[in-house]
């Protein structure tokens, strides 16, 4: 019994081999064996132990080296991957779950609550007011401070880290300056420019590529931001996460940003602004419902344009792009410099000078078709005719006694010479326009001479 005992004391003293690596620990057999040759071996139990600690550490070296570390994206300092850590909260802030090992550099988007940030005269930035804490060398949290005479944080100072891209707050568009270079901002102590400073407000200092940058007339005068504000894991709130997930970072966010303004840019619209405003929506335009979407836009100048598929084909080409049949018939038109503009204009619609055109081809068309081809007639006097008798004519026509067009539908000539005839507010020329089918000579025709008639109508 004492010998019994003796071992047993001795087996709980101290194991005589130590071993953190020992395999199959997962399986009944090894970590609870039944085998009566290991059964009951303090330091065959120890050794399990030892082994599922250096698994759980999760470190390449022995079971009993230090826990592996984190670097907190706050300050910088090294924490224990404790379970206490992971679980709960580590150094005092963030919720826990290694959230405070990874900070996101957020686009935040002011606009002064629609008002702008105002400048002008010499101005060389703005004060903002904000109640966002300045990063640090121990808290890296919040807005990244370019330049200032307290040692605030800014990750080596990388342009795009802490770089501010202002907007004009009228237009959208980017911040332009009299130099032509793009202005933008950089976050500057508020406390050395006029402010309080950290946690109250920021100095947006004006810059551009060659260096800061103060304010001239033309720029704009009310300006909206898009500023870095740096956060870790746990403060994230749940909609900003989608900002993160789907755009690569701040400078991702401010290409979307130059993204629409270029279909802004492009498709004429603005801020705010949905309803497109069209220059012609007055009647038989393409535009002339006056549609507040480009969808039905496109449709409205698809049908007005037709399908494309021409009965000719003398200057365009069926189903050709409409950039190419325009430039076809853009040069096919000409430049609408009239050499007289007799009916038409330089420079009028071609809808304006075709209706002139349509308007002066009916009057003459009407006026042509109201005058027949001339009927011409030769009557030799069989008697002396003594003035004021009235002659009577070999066909009918229309007298004319009007002051600009006398005898405007019958010529008569005797002898050969061609008679006057008598005005509407002078009579005595030569003859009278009597009636339908006569004429009355205001002087004497002898016996046998020619009398010549031309009648139009």
């Amino acid at each position: 019994m004492a010998r019994s005992l003796l071992s047993q004391l001795e087996q709980i003293a101290g194991s005589l081999n130590y071993n953190d690596l020992m395999a199959d620990i997962h399986t009944g057999a090894v970590s609870e064996p039944s085998d009566s040759t290991v059964s009951g071996s303090v330091e065959y139990d120890l050794n399990i132990v030892r082994s599922l600690v250096r698994e759980v550490k999760n470190i390449g070296s022995d079971w009993y080296a230090a826990l592996p570390t984190y670097t907190a994206a706050v300050d910088g300092s090294a924490i224990d991957a404790s379970l206490s850590n992971i679980v709960t909260t580590a150094s005092g802030y963030g919720d826990g779950n290694l959230l405070d090992a990874k900070s996101v550099l957020m686009p935040v988007d002011d606009n002064n609550s629609g008002a702008g940030f105002t400048v002008s005269g010499t101005s060389t930035g703005f004060l903002f007011t904000t109640g966002t804490q300045y990063a640090s060398t121990t808290d890296r949290r919040g807005l990244p401070i370019f330049a200032s005479t307290t040692p605030y944080y800014d990750e080596g100072e990388p342009d795009n880290i802490v770089r501010i891209d202002l907007l004009d707050l009228s237009t959208g568009n980017e911040f332009n300056g009299s130099n032509g270079e793009v202005v933008f901002g950089k976050f500057h102590d508020g406390k050395d420019n006029g402010g309080t400073g950290d946690g109250v407000d920021a100095w947006v200092e004006f810059y551009t590529a060659s260096g800061t940058y103060t304010w001239a007339g033309g720029d704009p005068s009310d300006i909206t931001l898009v500023y870095p504000q740096r956060k870790i894991m746990s403060e994230m709130e749940e909609w900003e996460w989608f900002r993160t997930d789907f755009v690569s970072g701040f400078e991702g966010d401010v290409e979307i940003i130059e993204d629409i303004e270029n279909l802004w840019n492009y498709t004429g619209a603005s801020d705010g602004v949905t309803d497109p405003t069209w220059t012609n929506t007055t009647a038989y335009y393409l535009l002339d419902a006056n549609p507040t979407d480009l969808t039905s836009a496109i449709n409205d100048i698809n049908d007005g344009v037709g399908d494309r598929d021409y009965t000719d084909s003398l200057v365009l080409t069926d189903n050709q792009t409409i950039t190419a049949s325009l430039d076809l018939l853009n040069v096919a038109i000409g430049d609408r410099d009239y050499t007289e503009e007799n009916y038409v204009t330089d420079g009028e619609s071609l809808t304006d000078s075709i209706d002139a055109l349509d308007m002066a081809l009916w009057d003459l068309a009407t006026t042509v078709s109201g005058v027949t081809a001339p009927n011409k007639y030769v009557v030799t006097a069989g008697a002396a005719i003594a003035p004021e008798t009235a002659v009577n004519t070999p066909i009918s026509y229309t007298p004319n006694a009007s002051d600009t067009q006398p005898g405007l539908y019958m010529d008569v000539y005797v002898d050969g010479q061609l008679l006057v005839a008598d005005y509407a507010t002078l009579g005595n020329n030569d003859y009278e326009e009597t009636s339908t089918t006569q004429w009355t000579p205001h002087f004497a025709i002898r016996k046998f001479a020619n009398i010549t008639y031309v009648i139009r109508s």
